[in-house]
């Protein structure tokens, strides 16, 4: 008896806060300056944390998601009416609704409840991350029908296609970067990533689109590592082997201290250079620590999917390769991709299915990496 007073007194004060809410107006949400930047800073920061193992994918889906909705409901600015009630009439009719309430659901749980009952136990909280991964899908038609309503804002246009490219839609990515770069010429960074969603759309070559887009981007920035980096790998598309892995030894070299692609670029730059005989001694610098996740900008970590991309490329062409395959699971694995490590491990073995020693050592590997399945 006592819960149930206890309960109806909880109810009645909840009732009442309810109520004093829904009797007033809101006033709109006003945009704030610089709110849309900062949208897109945390959505790099994001990535970066995915990308270093520090966030899971699903956590980092969920987050990007939340991101977007904020921007969402950012773009009204008027003003909402005056209350039509007064603070007298406001606090009446909320205590009104409290009571009426409060003596409804009491009278129901005496009828229909167990008031003898101190708690129960709730149930589990689902663990599956089918709810969130695709949150940013979900999100995609409003955003789209945002940047209708505004095509000529930057913000919107570059978290659209982020979020194309979240969800694997590169070819409308390139064309709102493309839009997205006559309303910024003089960015760099945009015209790369109109290029790295070019190269994505032909499953990881660079095309002579996506190499325009590449030239343009070093036009206005020379330091630009993900132009830099696949325009060296359009030369090694070309039978140009020499030349590419000497452009990403140069790529490294000039890397600012800590930048988180360079251990990718690295191990790219040893696997053609493997294939091709090309002899790096005294050529490639030592490796350096790894930096923390918020060092790494959306650029790099760009970059840096479209080279586990472009190695996946490569392993369909030519899958007899060991290496491959284990640095394919271990960048699957850093970028918080479980599921994509374990394929991996699934066609490196289909691969090796006449070598029962070389699968034996893709499963010690991936069994090291931590990797599902193995």
């Amino acid at each position: 008896m006592t819960l149930w007073i206890v309960l109806t007194v909880m109810i009645s004060a909840a009732a009442a806060a309810l109520a004093v809410a829904l009797t007033r107006r809101q006033e709109t949400k006003r945009d704030r300056p610089g709110e849309a930047t900062a949208l897109r800073g945390e959505l790099a920061d994001l990535d970066s944390q995915v990308a270093a193992g520090v966030l899971p994918a699903t956590t980092a889906e969920t987050l990007k998601a939340e991101t977007i909705r904020r921007f969402l409901g950012s773009g009204q600015s008027a003003p909402s009416p005056r209350p039509a009630l007064g603070r007298r009439t406001q606090m009446a009719v909320a205590v009104a609704i409290a009571a009426v309430v409060a003596l409804g659901a009491s009278l129901l749980y005496a009828k229909l409840g167990r008031p003898d009952l101190a708690t129960a136990s709730p149930p589990p909280a689902s663990t599956s991350p089918e709810g969130d991964a695709g949150q940013v899908a979900a999100l995609l038609p409003q955003l789209e029908a945002k940047v209708r309503a505004n095509p000529d804002d930057p913000q919107g246009l570059q978290l659209l296609g982020g979020a194309y490219m979240d969800v694997g839609r590169y070819r409308d990515a390139a064309n709102a970067f493309a839009r997205l770069a006559v309303l910024e010429p003089r960015s760099g960074e945009v015209r790369a990533a109109q290029g790295e969603a070019l190269t994505r759309v032909s499953g990881g070559s660079v095309t002579p689109e996506a190499a325009d887009a590449f030239h343009a981007a070093l036009a206005i920035d020379p330091a630009d590592p993900r132009a830099r980096y696949f325009l060296a790998m359009l030369k090694d598309q070309h039978g140009d082997h020499a030349g590419a892995v000497a452009d990403w030894l140069t790529l490294i070299k000039s890397a600012p201290p800590g930048a988180p692609w360079v251990g990718q670029v690295r191990a790219y730059a040893q696997q053609v250079a493997a294939q091709n005989g090309i002899d790096l001694r005294g050529r490639l610098p030592a490796e350096s620590s790894p930096p923390p996740a918020s060092g790494a900008t959306a650029a790099q970590q760009a970059m840096i999917a479209g080279m586990v991309d472009h190695l996946d490329a490569r392993l369909k062409a030519n899958p007899r390769d060991q290496q491959g395959w284990m640095m394919l699971m271990k960048a699957r694995m850093i970028l918080g991709q479980p599921d994509a490590a374990s394929q991996a491990l699934k066609r490196g073995r289909q691969a090796f299915q006449d070598a029962p020693q070389t699968q034996q050592d893709l499963t010690d590997a991936a069994r090291q990496l931590g990797v599902p399945g193995a």
